[in-house]
Formats: C-alpha cells, sequence, structure tokens
C-alpha cells in the first residue's frame, strides 16, 4: 500500500512549522517506502534539502529532495505520532507528547542525543546553526531551550500563554511572543531586529 506524496513547486519561503526557512522549490515526486499506517504531518528543512514525512505510528521517513526524493532515512525510535520535527543544517530534532526529545545526524543516521523530560512537547524550533533548539511545552506557557549536546539550558515561562517561538538571525537570544502580544527576549542586536522577529511570529 505504496503512495507517492507530490510536492509540485512547493514554496518553502517564509514562516513553516515554527522555522525561518529559506525560499526553495521542490519539484520531485517522493514514494514513501511503506505505509503501513496513514500519513500524519510533513516538515521541510530550512535549507529545503530535506523533507520529513511522519506517520501515525512514530515513524518519520526522511526525502533527500537532491537524490531524486529517495527514502535517505526511516527513524522508528516513537513508539506514537511525532509531535513536531525541525531540521536544519543535516541535524534533525523532535519532540512527542509522551516527553522524549531526539537529536539525529541525518548524514550518518545516528541518534546523536536523546532526553526524556517529563513534559509533553508540541513544537520545536532548531537555530539556523543546529546547535540550539526549542520545545514548546504543551502547557504553551513554558518555552525549554536546550543545547544539542548538553540538554537543557533555560526555559521561558509566560503565565499567558505563548504563540510561537524563534531565534534571532545571529542567534544571540530565543524569543517567545506572548499570547498577549509582547514579545520576549534578551540581548537583541537591535531594535528594529526584535520588531522584525514579533512581526515574522505574528504572520
Amino acid at each position: 500500500s505504496d503512495f507517492a506524496l507530490t510536492l509540485d513547486s512547493y514554496q518553502t519561503a517564509g514562516f513553516l512549522g515554527g522555522a525561518i526557512v529559506s525560499e526553495h522549490t521542490l519539484t520531485e515526486a517522493f514514494k514513501a517506502s511503506s505505509a503501513d499506517t496513514a500519513a500524519a504531518d510533513l516538515y521541510i528543512s530550512a535549507d529545503g534539502n530535506y523533507a520529513v514525512l511522519g506517520h501515525a505510528d512514530g515513524v518519520l521517513e526522511v526525502f533527500d529532495a537532491r537524490d531524486q526524493g529517495k527514502v535517505t532515512r526511516k527513524i522508528s525510535e516513537y513508539q506514537s505520532r511525532v509531535a513536531a520535527v525541525s531540521v536544519n543544517a543535516g541535524i534533525l530534532v523532535c519532540c512527542s507528547n509522551q516527553g522524549k526529545v531526539l537529536v539525529y545526524d541525518i548524514a550518518s543516521g545516528t541518534v546523536k542525543k536523546t532526553w526524556n523530560t517529563q513534559t509533553s512537547g508540541t513544537d520545536i524550533v532548531l537555530s539556523p546553526s543546529a546547535e540550539r533548539f526549542m520545545v514548546m511545552r504543551y502547557s504553551g506557557d513554558t518555552i525549554d531551550v536546550y543545547s544539542c549536546e548538553k540538554g537543557l539550558l533555560f526555559s521561558m515561562t509566560n503565565g499567558s500563554g505563548f504563540t510561537g517561538m524563534a531565534f534571532t538571525k545571529d542567534e544571540s537570544s530565543a524569543v517567545g511572543i506572548t499570547d498577549s502580544g509582547y514579545v520576549v527576549g534578551s540581548l537583541f542586536s537591535s531594535t528594529s531586529e526584535l520588531y522584525s522577529r514579533a512581526e515574522l511570529l505574528t504572520k
């Protein structure tokens, strides 16, 4: 019961899946290697080189847009649907409702790090350099910031909740936008960067 997923001239410019991405056109037809369960989610890497198909049973299939849309990797680290995926610079990070956070190296096909947290994650954003990532907790009132190597660095909490998150371009700050419209973060390089980040997060 294989199926084909066509991404014809799919533009990945703009704000997609919680990550700021560059413009890239995918014209290949990606064919899942197996479809034992229905496809649940689709994620595009920030550089446009990879597409990640998430299945309802927790399996993630990674397609390489530079290699005729072939399945590059199949990740079976989860037992149920993955909540969110973010890909950049050949690194994939993902989180689940069960609290498992994973850092995966696509080139080597190995799991670099795994953390079993006490909280469910609903969204995840990988930094441009793929050195840090953020996880939005299920409660929506806390964003956890991780190092891909060292684990949890710090958390940002807001009682009224967050509606979005991103890293500044120079990665000097992890930024969240609150439910009431305020932007929280630190070490902005300029006021204009703060405003531009807020504009991106509210689109």
